[in-house]
């Protein structure tokens, strides 16, 4: 076996913010633009 390398915590912090803020900002458009629903967006 080889040894398994793990990202640094706050890369892993820094990616976690970026993804929910991007699903944040996809959540926010289809609510806003497209008049979709909250509970369902």
């Amino acid at each position: 076996g080889g040894a398994t390398l793990y990202p640094a915590v706050w890369v892993c912090a820094v990616c976690a913010i970026a993804v929910g803020a991007f699903v944040g900002w996809i959540n926010g458009t289809l609510v806003s633009r497209f008049g979709v629903a909250p509970f369902v967006a």
